[in-house]
């Protein structure tokens, strides 16, 4: 069992009361009980037109992680800040642990910090996309990818109708399927996504719901995600969430490590 695995077992669960955060203009978007039609390419624009005006989030969440369906599900209070394309500060505590530990990346560099370790693990951004290096639970490059729903830039796409979701498949030049949504006809929005390995074999799978509008983005305050086949589950639960902050700056996300902690650099 590796260090950081035996830390995030030993880490308490309780859970702090949220403070009050400013108002975002954003709208909740309740369900919608209408079955709507659409054409592929209108979905298509709708969902690329929320992906390109969406460009940060700040907000208060629940972040829960479950290692496998037969652990419990570890529940950390936090504080995210996410820049695109792929700038964040995940920062988790409980009520006995006010700093449990941070994810921070910026350009091509990561660094996860826990101060009641006194550690630090940095390396490049491509690490973070490797499951083997991190025995933790959760897979941090997962956090980045269900953020938001990315645009889809494929010119290999198709669409099927099911009873109540239209099947968006995106394939890459070879034929091979690289993602596909389900989007609810009530509402025309995506609540279900996976995510495919290079052989077409399913990696990664993404619910959403409790939508949020503002402006043409569309942004889930709930979120779960499980990797397959590990079967490596997360939660992010927004209590909180203001869209498309100016306040947000790239200071936000530098990492100063403080002193008497130990560097450790995970290499490819």
């Amino acid at each position: 069992m590796s260090a950081l695995l035996i830390f995030f077992l030993m880490c308490g669960m309780s859970l702090l009361s949220m403070s009050c955060a400013p108002q975002s203009p954003s709208q909740l978007i309740t369900n919608d009980k209408v079955v709507q039609t659409a054409e592929l390419s209108k979905l298509i624009e709708k969902i690329n037109a929320s992906a390109q005006e969406f460009q940060n989030v700040r907000g208060r969440l629940l972040f829960g992680y479950q290692a496998s369906p037969q652990t419990a599900i570890r529940n950390l209070d936090g504080s995210l800040i996410f820049q695109k394309p792929d700038s964040l500060l995940l920062k988790t505590f409980t009520e006995v642990t006010p700093h449990q530990f941070s994810l921070i990346t910026k350009d091509d560099k990561f660094w996860f910090y826990f101060p009641s370790r006194s550690m630090i693990y940095t390396g490049k951004y491509a690490v973070l996309l490797d499951q083997d290096k991190f025995d933790i639970g959760f897979h941090p490059g997962d956090v980045l990818k269900s953020i938001y729903v990315a645009p889809i830039e494929s010119e290999h796409v198709t669409m099927d109708s099911e009873d109540e979701y239209y099947v968006i498949t995106v394939e890459n030049q070879k034929g091979v399927t690289q993602r596909r949504l389900h989007i609810s006809k009530r509402g025309l929005l995506v609540t279900r996504e996976y995510y495919f390995n290079e052989s077409g074999i399913t990696e990664l799978e993404i619910l959403r719901n409790e939508y949020m509008q503002q402006g043409s983005v569309h942004f889930a305050q709930n979120i779960s995600a499980r990797r397959l086949p590990e079967d490596y589950r997360f939660y992010l639960t927004f209590y909180k969430a203001l869209l498309n902050s100016d306040t947000i700056q790239s200071k936000d996300f530098q990492f100063n490590a403080p002193k008497e902690t130990t560097l450790e650099t995970i290499t490819e």
